[in-house]
């Protein structure tokens, strides 16, 4: 019996060192590519970055499109992608939160312009809500129906004044206020 727990006891010895060992060469490691990856002024630079958990999934990425656009994408544990923050090649940013099943849900934007948009999806990829400023502020607010028509439309004119229009399936105006 002794034998065996100098032998577990030796075991045990050689593992703590073992562990020992790899976690310096990590650490060593991780200082050589610190050290490799940056450039005299202290700035690390690739073309992207993806992070992983512990399981070696990726849950952010960070890099440029196939356009050059710059973007960063988070992703849940199911490799499904949730926001996307990023900008289009003519410079327009973009916001975008996407459902369990990876459907982007949605989307806050900023034209070239300066019009700024939300717009909410459903889940069959069908706009059904716009809520927005055009470019010289004035506030709107669109909702749609399930085939993407618009059906009411609230915003404030250009003199400050309400106006709000409904619409058949057609998008054939109902009704409006002011009547003008």
């Amino acid at each position: 019996m002794n034998d065996l727990t100098d032998r577990v006891e030796r075991l045990e010895r050689k593992n703590r060192t073992l562990r020992r060992a790899v976690a310096l060469l990590a650490l060593a490691f991780v200082a050589l590519v610190a050290v490799g990856w940056t450039s005299p002024d202290g700035t690390v630079e690739a073309r992207e970055f993806i992070v992983k958990d512990a399981g070696g999934k990726p849950r952010a990425w960070l890099g440029l499109g196939a356009d050059g656009s710059p973007g960063i994408l988070f992703y849940d544990a199911n490799k499904k992608p949730r926001a996307m923050l990023g900008m289009d090649a003519d410079g327009t940013p973009s916001l975008a939160l996407y459902d369990a099943n990876g459907k982007p849900r949605a989307m806050l934007s900023t034209e070239a312009d300066g019009e700024t948009h939300l717009s909410l999806d459903d889940a069959n990829d069908k706009t059904r809500v716009i809520l927005g400023a055009g470019a010289d502020g004035t506030p709107g607010l669109m909702l749609f129906d399930a085939n993407e028509k618009r059906r009411a439309v609230l915003r404030t004119l250009p003199d400050g004044a309400p106006s709000l229009e409904l619409f058949d399936a057609n998008e054939k105006p109902t009704w409006r206020a002011p009547t003008k």
